[in-house]
């Protein structure tokens, strides 16, 4: 059920959000399954209600050939709210496709699956919305997206 809602949240959070992505730094522990994925372009970040709430980030495992999105739900989120759903992916920039998403409830860190998109323009994606104690949405009051720099 949550990868259902997950994939129905990301897709919506995708058609209707708006996207930020802006430069900066900030680490991240190795990609799941490639321990040779590193960093590709540039950090974004996500807004929620006006303040920056998490980093979103792309990583290229040369091993697996894969992208991996990355989201890192910030401390100043995570104490300020008591429920939030996360979801990364990779996104294709030709034709705005949310690839290998994968969500999860109050987290502080999630990975995507492994997109199989080396050979296509693509940009890590993030998506974060504010939940009501139910793990239900906020109904877009409350969400925020954003994605890395593009990589071709």
């Amino acid at each position: 059920m949550k990868r259902l809602v997950s994939a129905v949240v990301t897709t919506l959070a995708l058609a209707a959000g708006t996207v930020v992505a802006t430069t900066g730094s900030a680490s991240a522990a190795t990609g799941p399954g490639c321990s040779d994925a590193y960093q590709i372009g540039s950090t974004g970040y996500i807004t929620v209600d006006g303040a920056t709430a998490a980093s979103v980030k792309q990583y290229y495992s040369p091993s697996c050939n894969k992208n991996y999105g990355y989201v890192w739900v910030w401390q100043s989120f995570r104490s300020s709210h008591a429920h939030w759903f996360a979801s990364a992916g990779v996104l294709t920039t030709g034709d705005n496709y949310n690839h290998a998403s994968q969500g999860d409830w109050n987290v502080t860190e999630i990975w995507s699956g492994g997109a199989s998109t080396a050979s296509q323009c693509t940009a890590g994606y993030g998506f974060l919305d504010v939940t009501n104690s139910d793990g239900t949405s906020s109904s877009g009051n409350h969400q925020g997206t954003g994605q890395s720099s593009t990589r071709c």
